[in-house]
């Protein structure tokens, strides 16, 4: 249950973070910005509501690493603990930047090792960085192109008499794998 830390009463459809109840609306982001206050254990269904992810995505990540195995109700429910919205937070921020699922993890087996994978966070965030800059550098070339093509095709429209075709598209340089 989550509860407003200044007055310890419930409010419901509110959701609490440092202290302050805040009420994100049904499709707020920002639920998925802000620390959690757990006070009782959450079924699964709750923590998918609360982190705005599916329960097919606790599972995956669960199968994968990323978020450790939850105790079991003796009913076997899957209960999770304080820290598991702040865990799940982590991650999607992660994803969002562009981390693989896979790396975020890797990172996370260091972390929770007792290693600090900092410099290796550090590095992969550089090389994804320097994989947009090239990403960027294609498209700039390929916007280029794109402009070159159109003025030609202007001069060309310009040159064709009414009610003639331009054939246009036949002008178009023979696609090739490397003019991609």
């Amino acid at each position: 249950m989550l509860r407003n830390g200044d007055r310890g009463e419930e409010e419901e459809g509110a959701d609490v973070c440092h202290g302050e109840t805040v009420n994100p609306g049904v499709d707020s982001r920002v639920k998925r910005r802000l620390s959690w206050a757990v006070t009782e254990p959450l079924k699964i269904g709750a923590v998918a509501a609360l982190a705005g992810v599916r329960v097919d995505t606790i599972r995956y990540y669960e199968r994968i690493g990323l978020l450790p195995k939850p105790h079991r109700t003796a009913a076997g429910y899957r209960v999770y603990g304080p820290g598991v919205l702040n865990r799940l937070t982590l991650i999607r921020s992660a994803q969002r930047f562009g981390f693989p699922l896979r790396a975020i993890a890797g990172f996370l087996r260091v972390r929770e090792s007792g290693g600090a994978p900092c410099h290796d966070v550090r590095a992969a965030a550089q090389r994804l960085l320097d994989a947009v800059d090239r990403e960027i550098a294609e498209l700039t070339a390929t916007r280029r192109g794109m402009r070159d093509t159109l003025r030609s095709w202007d001069a060309a429209l310009a040159r064709t008499p009414a009610g003639q075709p331009a054939r246009l598209l036949e002008r178009l340089a023979p696609y090739t794998r490397q003019s991609r």
